[in-house]
């Protein structure tokens, strides 16, 4: 976290920078994002979970370094705001923090504060309702205002990515558990293993054989 003081800190890491971070966490993120949703489709539950868990950090590193983008900007604001303040040596006419159009509206905490984290609605609403707030102040606002809004923002972006984790890995186990059970119907004796019908001793080879085949390729699909 950021004190107000860091806002006006010319030496911590530029937009362009915390740009160009953004931009390659958000690639790693579509990489593996693709990845997982093509080893999902299978029932190998060890590949699913290795995929889900790399996606998951790459979220969690995209939403690092978008909130790194956030501070690097808030301080570009922080900088001008302090050189307009200078300027006009304090007029009345500077930003008051109170909100965008100078009402008296101040910060407002989301009516969804202290909802469900692991509730992918709530927490995406949330998330939402906080970005808004924070937007709505962080050009023209005091430091610790604009820290307060970001840190709210910030937290809320995190439980929303660790809901949607949540969502994903129980949404995998459902998938896995359904396939089990096909798997499970598909290894049951059929009528004919009960009582099989005559046939040639070459056929019941074949047939024998292919059975086998058939069953080994089901045990291995579901390891």
């Amino acid at each position: 976290m950021s004190s107000g003081s860091e806002l006006l800190d010319g030496s911590a890491r530029a937009p362009r920078d915390a740009a160009r971070d953004l931009c390659e966490a958000q690639a790693r993120l579509d990489g593996y994002a693709s990845e997982y949703s093509t080893v999902r489709q299978h029932s190998n539950v060890s590949a699913i979970a290795r995929a889900r868990n790399d996606w998951g950090l790459a979220a969690y590193e995209c939403a690092q370094a978008l909130v790194a983008f956030a501070e690097a900007e808030d301080r570009k604001y922080a900088r001008r705001r302090s050189a307009l303040i200078a300027e006009s040596d304090g007029a009345d006419s500077l930003p008051d923090g109170r909100g965008p159009a100078g009402d008296e509206r101040g910060h407002q905490v989301p009516a969804s504060a202290e909802c469900d984290a692991n509730d992918l609605v709530s927490a995406r609403e949330r998330r939402d309702a906080c970005w808004r707030d924070y937007d709505s102040i962080r050009r023209n606002s005091e430091p610790l205002a604009v820290l307060q809004a970001r840190e709210e923002w910030e937290q809320a972006l995190f439980d929303w990515v660790r809901a949607l984790v949540t969502r994903e890995t129980a949404q995998d186990q459902e998938n896995i558990d359904e396939r089990r059970r096909r798997q499970e119907r598909a290894m049951q004796f059929r009528p004919t293993d009960t009582f099989p019908r005559a046939r040639p001793r070459s056929q019941q080879i074949v047939y024998e054989s292919k059975e086998r085949a058939r069953r080994e390729g089901i045990k291995r699909a579901g390891k």
